[in-house]
C-alpha cells in the first residue's frame, strides 16, 4: 500500500536522521539501546518498521536477506547515502 505522499517524504526524512544515528552508535550498543532507538523513531509516529529494518540490516551487515544466501538488502533510495539531507 503506497503512503500519501506528505507521509512518504516525513517517513524519508527521519529515515535518514535515524540511520545518520545508528551508523554512528551501534557499534557500542547492545539490543536495549537498539530497541530504545526503534521506539524513538517508530512508535513516535516519526518513520516506519520497513525502513528502521532495511537500516539495522544494511547497517550491521547481516548476509541473508529474506531466507537468500549473500544477498544484500535495499535500501529506499531516499536513504542512499548519495543522498544529502
Amino acid at each position: 500500500m503506497a503512503l500519501p505522499p506528505e507521509q512518504e517524504r516525513q517517513f524519508n526524512y527521519y529515515a535518514k536522521l535515524a540511520r545518520i544515528e545508528f551508523e554512528k552508535k551501534w557499534p557500542d550498543w547492545d539490543a536495549s539501546d537498539v530497541a530504545r532507538w526503534w521506539d524513538k523513531w517508530v512508535d513516535s509516529g516519526k518513520t516506519n518498521h520497513d525502513r528502521l529494518g532495511r537500516i539495522l540490516i544494511h547497517c550491521t551487515g547481516i548476509e541473508t536477506f529474506r531466507g537468500k544466501p549473500n544477498s544484500r538488502p535495499y535500501l529506499f533510495k531516499e536513504l542512499d547515502n548519495s543522498t544529502t539531507l
